[in-house]
């Protein structure tokens, strides 16, 4: 988990959780990478604590034999930037869009750089957004 804390209820779980089974809490940092079998993960962001929470997100590159897949959470503009500037590399087949598709995530820049062949997002249908988000 990113070395930051929030008041969201999500947040307030997940310490509890952790509280409860002791589990043992990592703080990765741009650059660190976890293997699982055959796959792996590079942590990309994030590179600093930001005031925006969703900039707060974990994002990782996964590698999975042939294919790469970039999972940017909430990132937003701010954090991208950061992560074109790291010079790790953002390249993937599959990208998650960043915040729900929401026009404040996956700046044009952010999409060339990362060059994906498919793109996904997660989104809710209860909810008082339109998301993803038609850019001008």
């Amino acid at each position: 988990m990113p070395d930051h804390s929030s008041d969201t209820k999500t947040y307030e779980d997940v310490i509890r959780v952790i509280d409860d089974k002791q589990i043992p809490v990592e703080h990765p940092v741009p650059g660190d990478t976890y293997t699982f079998g055959n796959a792996s993960f590079t942590v990309l962001s994030p590179s600093k604590e930001y005031k925006d929470n969703n900039n707060n997100s974990i994002v990782i590159r996964l590698t999975y034999g042939n294919t790469t897949f970039l999972m940017t959470g909430d990132a937003e503009e701010e954090a991208e930037e950061d992560m074109l500037s790291s010079g790790l590399p953002l390249s993937a087949d599959v990208l998650k869009l960043g915040h729900h598709g929401s026009s404040s995530s996956t700046s044009d820049d952010f999409l060339s750089a990362v060059d994906p062949t498919w793109q996904s997002s997660a989104v809710q249908r209860e909810i008082n957004m339109v998301i993803p988000m038609q850019r001008p």
